[in-house]
């Protein structure tokens, strides 16, 4: 291969996957421009040096040998910018964003160069637009509500409470007495759908929970799904 072609292909890599990265750096993301660029970068070279080896000796190899690590590679690169924070799960997009600027790295080093600067113009349109169609979805969220309380009527205040919510869907109840200590404790499964996140939707059942229950001795919210 000729260095003008090597210096193409490998430029163009880094052009696109700047242009992903910066995306992302600008959305605050733990992985951003130099990360993705780095990333297009190593997929390019790569993949270059598996085509090359395979004939560079006169002898016939697997040009794909190299190459094909490149996508186990990257899952794991991609793993590292997951992060679980309470009901949320940050990354994911970024980490999808990290293996498909692997994969246009790739199609620049074969010389698929209008491919991968399309491929790259429908990501940023994606990644530009989708969001905000996502915040207009009404989505299903599975809540867990378990109340323990002094007040022998709980269950029923709760389910009354529960069902005065539209968004609301009471899938399955559970409670519990203890004599002793002359605690009463109800667990409800809700399904809730909603255009809103699941830390708002938990804040409007904690307040209502608290408003309504005096004796209130624990209460906590847990996302199943």
């Amino acid at each position: 291969m000729d260095m003008a072609t090597f210096l193409l292909r490998i430029g163009l890599a880094v052009l696109l996957g700047a242009v992903i990265g910066y995306e992302r750096d600008v959305h605050g993301r733990a992985a951003g421009l130099r990360t993705h660029m780095l990333v297009s970068v190593g997929s390019a070279l790569f993949t270059l040096i598996s085509i090359n080896l395979a004939t560079e000796l006169g002898k016939v190899g697997d040009p794909g040998r190299i190459a094909a690590q490149i996508v186990s590679g990257i899952g794991f690169l991609g793993a590292g910018t997951i992060l679980k924070s309470g009901f949320n799960v940050r990354g994911l997009t970024t980490a999808a964003c990290m293996w498909l600027v692997a994969a246009v790295g790739m199609a620049c080093a074969v010389g698929w160069l209008w491919q991968a600067s399309i491929v790259t113009i429908v990501m940023l349109l994606v990644l530009l637009t989708a969001k905000k169609i996502e915040n207009k979805l009404h989505r299903v969220y599975t809540l867990k509500v378990s109340i323990v309380s002094g007040s022998g009527d709980i269950s029923v205040r709760m389910l009354e409470f529960l069902q005065g919510r539209k968004d609301i869907i009471i899938t399955s109840t559970d409670g519990a007495i203890d004599v002793n200590a002359g605690l009463y404790t109800t667990t409800f499964w809700v399904d809730t759908m909603t255009d809103r996140d699941q830390l708002e939707i938990t804040r409007e059942i904690y307040k209502g929970v608290v408003d309504f229950e005096k004796n209130l001795k624990n209460l906590k919210i847990e996302c199943i799904s």
